[in-house]
This record gives structure tokens, sequence and C-alpha cells, in this order.
């Protein structure tokens, strides 16, 4: 295999892999040139081939970066029926279920200690967010957690689901969270139901992890069908009687 196609396939493969995330950048031209002993112009070949499968961006002047231009067409769909259809985030929860419960399983079964480091950190990051009751930095690090707890499933698959569908679960838990954390004790049980999850992961017991990360999805379901229902009592009786 020639170099050149090396270079292609680390970063084709660490890209849609996860394990270079969105947003970072890659080593200059010259670095890769380097490492990968080819010439600059082999290696300006190779970022054009991964900016056109859209795995890359560049900025003129400002480098490469790892791109999500390659999951926009399977998130724009649902990133649009959340905006138009509140009531689709019921199915996305019941998604999460599934996929987070075996997440959390293989995360508690196989996470090494540079995850268990990470984790921690998205754990930490999420519980300052709530102790200051801030609402878009409480749903971004919630967010972040779960997508820590699917890098450190060390499941492709998973992973690639969540990358993908990060924005559309990000703005997803914005508005549970949003419904949520108004409400002190509710704020409380979040916390508590992540600290389950996030214990028992680091403990190794992926049975518990697992049905830790299944009561926090129910619970939320629970949580906002009741508030749905007590809407819809309320646009009721608005109805009754502005007539």
């Amino acid at each position: 295999m020639k170099n050149s196609d090396k270079l292609f396939q680390h970063y084709e493969s660490a890209i849609t892999e996860g394990s270079l995330r969105t947003g970072a950048r890659l080593p200059s031209e010259r670095q890769l040139a380097d490492t990968f002993a080819i010439s600059r112009s082999s290696v300006r070949e190779v970022l054009q081939r991964l900016n056109t499968q859209g795995l890359i961006s560049s900025k003129p002047g400002g480098g490469h970066f790892a791109s999500k231009a390659f999951r926009q067409k399977t998130i724009e769909p649902l990133l649009a029926l959340f905006n138009h259809s509140p009531e689709s985030r019921f199915d996305l929860l019941e998604f999460r279920h599934t996929m987070e419960g075996d997440c959390a399983y293989y995360a508690a079964l196989r996470a090494n200690e540079l995850d268990r480091q990470a984790l921690t950190l998205a754990f930490q990051r999420m519980d300052s967010a709530y102790q200051q009751n801030d609402l878009q930095k409480s749903s971004d690090a919630d967010a972040d957690f779960h997508l820590s707890i699917a890098e450190s499933s060390h499941n492709i698959v998973y992973l690639h689901l969540m990358q993908s569908l990060f924005d559309v679960v990000r703005s997803s838990v914005f508005v549970n969270v949003s419904h949520m954390v108004a409400r002190e004790p509710r704020r409380d049980i979040l916390m508590r139901q992540h600290s389950d999850i996030y214990d028992a992961i680091m403990n190794a017991q992926p049975t518990t992890a697992r049905e830790a990360a299944h009561r926090h999805i129910r619970y939320v379901e629970e949580v906002l069908s009741d508030m749905r229902k007590e809407q819809d009592r309320l646009e009721r009786s608005e109805r009754r009687y502005s007539e």
C-alpha cells in the first residue's frame, strides 16, 4: 500500500470511528508529509479526497478540520422533524432507551483508564453546569456525557450513530432539560440518575449500568408525558372558558 493511501485510510478511519472528534484540527501539511514520508503535493491530494467525501473541511490559511458534513444527510431530516413535530422527541427517547442502555453496558465492560478519565471530566462538567443552573451549559454537558459513554463502549456502530445524531440528541436534551430543571427536585433526580450510570461504569458493573441508563430515560419519558398531559388540560380549559 502506498504511503498516501495509508494517510487517507488513517484519517478516514479516525473520523468515521470517532477517535477524531468533529472540529479537531489535523496536523499541518508539512507534519503529515514528514510523518507519512510523502511529498506535500501528495498530502494535498489526500486532503482533497477527504474533503470531497465530507470527512474534513478546510479553511484557507487556517488548516484542516474533521467535519460532520458526511453525517448531515442523516441528521438534517431529523432536525427538521423535531422543529416541526415536538411529539417526535418521544420516538428519540425510545431509540435512546435501547442504544444508551447498551452503550452503558459495554462502557462498564470495556472502558480503559483513558476512557474513565474522559468520562470523569464529562461528568464533572455536567455536575458543575447543573449546580450553576445554567440551562444551555447543562444541556450541552448532559449530551457530552452521553456521548462520552458511547465512546467508552468501544462499539463503532453505536458511536457512529451517536455522533451522527449528536446534534439531534443535543437539541432534544435542551428541550428536555429546559422543562425539567426549573423544578429543583427534578434537577436533583436527574443528577442522581447520571451519577448512578457513572458509578456503575466506573465500577465495571455492566448490568447495573444498563439498568441505570434505562431508569434515566424512562424517568425523562414519564415526566415529559405528564407535562404534555398537563399542557393539554390547560389548553382545553382555555378553550372552554374563552367561549
